[in-house]
């Protein structure tokens, strides 16, 4: 996991946990396991265009959060790690 997207996933269970401890814990618990299954399942998600890049991202959803990674060389990477509900943007099809 690069670490712009481990900084996103601590933002997100921060947040939660100062209103929800458990459900702030089991949402971690939930994104690390479908990440964790990337490992087996790399090309299970839909891939995505993303802005200009020249990296082919795919878009894992967890809930209400979205995953985008690639992967590179056999290599999942995990760049980002976001609300949908809020940034909206950063997860439409273009």
């Amino acid at each position: 996991m690069l670490q712009s997207a481990t900084d996103d996933l601590l933002k997100i269970i921060e947040y939660l946990s100062m209103f929800y401890e458990n459900t702030a814990l089991r949402q971690y618990d939930r994104i690390i396991g479908k990440i964790e299954n990337l490992k087996l399942f790399p090309n299970m998600y839909e891939s995505i265009d993303y802005f200009d890049s020249v990296i082919k991202y795919k878009k894992l959803v967890v809930d209400n959060y979205i995953v985008l990674y690639s992967i590179k060389d056999k290599i999942v990477e995990i760049h980002s790690i976001f609300d949908s509900r809020t940034d909206k943007s950063r997860c439409e099809d273009e």
